[in-house]
């Protein structure tokens, strides 16, 4: 099995590298995947751009370093801003990576991710809208092989029960005609939505619309890499997914479950 979702100290992680590995390792992985932050927006919990030449020397050594039985993959987690797609698209350009996983955590200038005092200013109808809209233009923009954690703007437990259809069809219709994987996240079973991203409905839909699916602990620490993952195999087994996506160089394949 994998883990392509993992971060390090390098962005808002508290492990090193080989921490991770080894825990991988214990675990029997084939495969995993350090996904580190990074955002054109200044933030405190992510790479900028003065981190890349120090981020894609250390990818280099950890590559050379970890060569067990599990295979290490380059990737990061990018933050999607619809006004800077070309700017990111040239910085992802020239970047050796493997994948590169597409999140929505900005709505405007609010962090909705991290800052619980922006949810009583919205209306969650159109709070919904709003995120799927970002997610379809990311899903549009060329730029991603992966959709990050589909539906966390359930994180805190905001749900919408209804009305959604239309516009969640829309974001699906556009993930799958532009190729990408979803990812099943699995650290939203830590958070107060108690639920993995994406729920299994939604997951339902997504197989439905013949997107393929990743898998990633959204680690923070070593201790988290594969966490709940068997539940998260059987849930896509009684879906009827058989396959998970892997990347190389970012071309998909597949590795049967």
């Amino acid at each position: 099995m994998i883990d392509y979702h993992i971060h390090t100290s390098l962005s808002d992680g508290s492990g090193e590298h080989r921490e991770y590995y080894n825990e991988a390792l214990r675990l029997g992985l084939s495969e995993m995947g350090f996904s580190d932050h990074f955002c054109l927006r200044p933030v405190p919990w992510a790479m900028g751009l003065d981190d890349l030449p120090a981020w894609k020397k250390r990818m280099q050594q950890v590559r050379k370093e970890c060569s067990g039985s599990c295979r290490v993959k380059t990737g990061l987690e990018v933050d999607y801003f619809p006004e800077r797609e070309e700017e990111l698209k040239a910085v992802l350009d020239g970047l050796p990576l493997d994948y590169v996983i597409g999140s929505v955590h900005f709505l405007g200038t609010w962090n909705f991710d991290s800052s619980l005092d922006g949810y009583d200013e919205w209306d969650l109808r159109h709070l919904y809208e709003y995120y799927y809209n970002l997610v379809t233009k990311a899903a549009e923009s060329g730029l991603f092989d992966v959709i990050g954690h589909l539906d966390l703007v359930k994180k805190f437990g905001h749900r919408l029960a209804d009305g959604l259809e239309k516009i969640i069809t829309k974001t699906l219709e556009a993930i799958s005609k532009a190729g990408l994987a979803v990812e099943l996240n699995t650290s939203g079973r830590n958070k107060p939505c108690r639920d993995f991203y994406p729920s299994y409905t939604l997951l339902e839909q997504c197989y439905q619309f013949d997107i393929p699916v990743t898998l990633g602990s959204d680690a923070h620490n070593p201790g988290d890499v594969g966490q709940y993952f068997p539940d998260a195999i059987d849930m896509l087994k009684k879906i009827g997914y058989t396959r998970i996506a892997v990347f190389e160089k970012r071309q998909i394949g597949f590795i049967p479950f």
